[in-house]
């Protein structure tokens, strides 16, 4: 919906109320339900008081916004300005206070629309407001010559005259002019009771005046339009000396019933709590329109105007429940329950004629002893207006569902809800133009649409209804049908095929040119199935059974189709076994004295072997491809394992390889060639870079070998002689090396090569001779002395 106001220019100050005013219905409709579930929104323009900016904002209302009925203008220029543009787009316009009469015969379409009285119309209240209250039966008319005096006068000078009074004379003048004497003299050469005067203060006061400066020879009474309820304009004429007691006249107001002041007050009261601010004159006219024209929408069930004019008349006019401002919800409750309604307005009892116009209550006021203007009674409009009869509801039909876009497939139920005042007597429906056939039912209809015989794709439903004499415009929607299952492909695992147990991803391709797919469905032999969105195209398994197994996967399109593929395979939950053998010569304590040849062999009972990997020490992983040979002297720790075609991995097995090829190292300490001495300590040294030394032996003279452990000495007692002995040094892998040594032993005293080297020898002679050469010197000495004697 639109909203075409002045919030510029001269009416600035009303056209930025009136906003105010669509506002709140706007919201108070969206806070209630909405239009048939819908927010409404309202987009405003400004008309800047212009008729051409009036016609380029109701241009791009209509062309940009896309609105199909619009609120404006708020005066006559402005909304005859903007109203072909509104016409040629057949979009209904509702202006809330142009009332000029030109607005009532510019159309025959039910496309403009208002909700303020015409100027006529104040013109025949006038006439009742003379003939019957104030019982004048002879009045002058004195008009300004434009659209609002001409028309107030003409309608005046037809109704006085139909209720049997005369009117003898009708003057139209130039506002323009500064003096009016001439009018006023041939005006009341004619002899008039009173004066009904359709003016503007500017003008209205030259008139007063130029007749006041005659009224004694003009003594007259005057009824005025509410162009001068004008409490200025009448101070000004009192202060010119003007008498303003005999002046009355009408001014636009509000119906006084109960009803009529409840409706307005509801409005102003919720006006004041939204915005802070008491409600502007005319503001609730535009409340007015914007809802009409929202209840329309609701009644008909539509936002085409060709469907929702023709229901104005059937929410705004009696009889009916009585909705009143604010009441968006019990209006929506009244219309569902089949109940007929009637709007009251905050401005009038909106009740429209067949032109679109309504009528209004109007307040008859005049001027007291103390100059101040001062409303005395309410003409309400019963008086002087009687509505058109209600137009009946056109028929109506709508297609609840499916909805817009929807996809269909087999046999699917078209559902929806028709109605028509004069009764439904069929319900149709076709689809993309073909024949029309009959659906079942009235106000709530249904039709069995087998979709098997539509191709697959896009098609166009239409309903219709029919009362008798018309039909309704179509109700359409655009569905595809879709009767063809997704395509599956399964990817992996493939038939057959080995997966990890530890964790299996299968992978799939799923596809649908229609609908598209819209869910997956993913099933491991008899479990629940996952359900995935249609974009998925893998799923993982954790920690499967080893064994068969099968996988299903199911695409479901949008339309419900089911499209499916399954695949058998084996899951297989254990890495591969090895087996490995040793080559190589055999030292002693486990240690090989020999190159050695590692071999691997490796079995898996399920996928197979992929790959094996091999590495010495910390040294990185090597697929394993030939025997590995090992050379060099030292230990080894060789670790393997082997991973089979689906990634289940062998435990991890190592070996330690000790080599030791090369004997120990051996060098025996030499001894002097000849010992005087039966001890003789041998020392040596040995080592082993490898396996370490295990031990030592000893043999002497080719004796057998000894052990002396660790140790690396050893003392002999040796006979004289000459000896060889000989050192055994052994390593732990058991490899020995050995040296020797010879030595020769004399320990003989005598001997030149004894510990004296010869000189007992030498010696023994001398002694023997010295003691010899002792004896025999003694024995001289005895012969040559005799035998001693003994003591004395």
């Amino acid at each position: 919906m639109g909203a075409l106001l002045p919030l510029t220019g001269a009416l600035g100050l009303y056209g930025t109320s009136m906003a105010n005013a669509v506002g709140l219905l706007e919201e108070q409709v969206n806070a209630s339900g909405g239009i048939r579930g819908t927010n409404l929104t309202v987009y405003v323009e400004d008309s800047q008081t212009d008729p051409n900016a009036a016609r380029a904002a109701a241009t791009d209302l209509i062309q940009n916004k896309g609105v199909q009925a619009i609120v404006g203008d708020a005066y006559a220029g402005g909304t005859l300005a903007a109203f072909p543009v509104a016409q040629a787009a057949g979009v209904v316009m509702m202006s809330p206070s142009a009332t000029s009469a030109t607005l009532s015969t510019v159309d025959s379409g039910d496309l403009l629309w208002r909700t303020t009285a015409s100027d006529r119309l104040q013109g025949k209240a006038a006439a009742s407001l003379a003939w019957t209250n104030l019982s004048y039966q002879r009045i002058g008319v004195l008009a300004r010559n434009d659209s609002y005096g001409r028309n107030i006068a003409s309608s005046f000078d037809e109704n006085f005259t139909a209720l049997g009074g005369t009117v003898p004379i009708v003057i139209l003048y130039l506002d323009s002019a500064t003096d009016h004497t001439a009018e006023l003299t041939s005006l009341f050469s004619t002899n008039p009771q009173a004066v009904f005067l359709a003016a503007y203060p500017y003008d209205g006061q030259i008139i007063l005046q130029n007749w006041w400066a005659n009224h004694a020879a003009w003594p007259t009474h005057w009824i005025f339009t509410d162009g001068m309820d004008d409490q200025t304009t009448m101070d000004s004429l009192r202060s010119n000396g003007v008498e303003t007691g005999n002046f009355t006249g009408l001014a636009l107001s509000r119906s006084p019933t109960p009803t009529g002041v409840d409706a307005y007050e509801r409005y102003r009261s919720a006006y004041a709590a939204r915005f802070g601010q008491e409600p502007t004159l005319l503001s609730e006219n535009a409340y007015d329109a914007a809802f009409i024209l929202a209840l329309a929408m609701e009644a008909a069930d539509s936002t085409d105007p060709t469907q929702f004019r023709s229901a104005l008349r059937y929410v705004a006019n009696p009889p009916g429940h009585t909705i009143l401002p604010g009441q968006w919800a019990e209006a929506l409750a009244a219309l569902d329950a089949g109940e007929n309604i009637d709007y009251w307005g905050a401005a009038n009892r909106a009740d429209f004629d067949r032109y679109g116009d309504v009528g209004t209550a109007y307040g008859v006021w005049l001027v007291d002893g103390a100059g101040v203007i001062r409303t005395v009674a309410v003409l309400d409009e019963p008086i002087f207006w009687t509505p058109a009869p209600e137009d009946p509801l056109p028929p109506h039909v709508a297609i609840s569902s499916p909805t817009e876009g929807a996809l269909l497939s087999g046999v699917s139920t078209i559902r929806g809800t028709a109605n028509a005042s004069l009764g439904i007597a069929a319900i149709q429906v076709h689809v993309d133009g073909g024949e029309w056939q009959n659906a079942t039912g009235s106000v709530t209809w249904t039709f069995d649409l087998n979709t098997t015989a539509l191709s697959d794709g896009p098609h166009r439903i239409a309903a219709r209804t029919f009362d008798g004499t018309h039909y309704s415009s179509e109700a359409t929607i655009d569905v595809t049908v879709d009767n063809s299952p997704p395509s599956v492909v399964i990817r992996s695992p493939l038939a057959g095929a080995y997966v990890a147990a530890s964790l299996a991803i299968a992978n799939w391709s799923a596809t649908d040119p229609v609908s598209g797919v819209e869910r997956i469905e993913v099933q491991l032999d008899t479990s629940s199935p996952l359900v995935l969105p249609g974009t998925a195209t893998n799923q993982s398994f954790a920690n499967l059974a080893g064994g068969a197994h099968s996988l299903t996967v199911r695409a479901i399109d949008r339309a419900g189709n089911v499209g499916e593929r399954s695949v058998a395979f084996i899951a297989d939950a254990s890495g591969p076994t090895t087996a490995f053998s040793i080559d190589g010569t055999q030292g002693d304590a486990f240690w090989f004295t020999s190159d050695v040849r590692i071999t691997l062999a490796f079995v898996d009972s399920g996928s197979g072997v992929e790959t094996t990997f091999i590495r010495v020490d910390q040294n990185p992983w090597q697929a394993y491809t030939t025997p590995l040979v090992l050379s060099a002297d030292g230990v080894y720790n060789v670790s393997f394992y082997a991973r089979d075609r689906v990634g289940n991995l062998g435990g991890s097995t190592w070996v330690r390889i000790p080599i030791d090829r090369t004997p120990p190292d051996l060098t025996v300490d030499p001894l002097p060639a000849l010992v005087t001495h039966s001890g003789v300590t041998v020392t040596w040294a040995g080592s082993d870079g490898t396996s370490g030394i295990r031990g030592y032996e000893i043999s002497v003279d080719g004796g057998p070998f000894g052990s002396v452990g660790t140790a690396s000495a050893k003392q002999l007692i040796l006979a004289d002689g000459d000896h060889i002995i000989r050192i055994r040094a052994s390593d732990n892998a058991g490899h020995n090396v050995t040296a020797s040594i010879a030595v020769r032993v004399d320990t003989n005293v005598f001997s030149f090569s004894g510990p004296y080297g010869g000189a007992p020898t030498i010696a023994l002679p001398v002694v023997i001779a010295a003691i010899a050469l002792v004896l025999f010197w003694r024995r001289s000495r005895l012969r040559r002395g005799g035998a001693a004697k003994p003591g004395p």
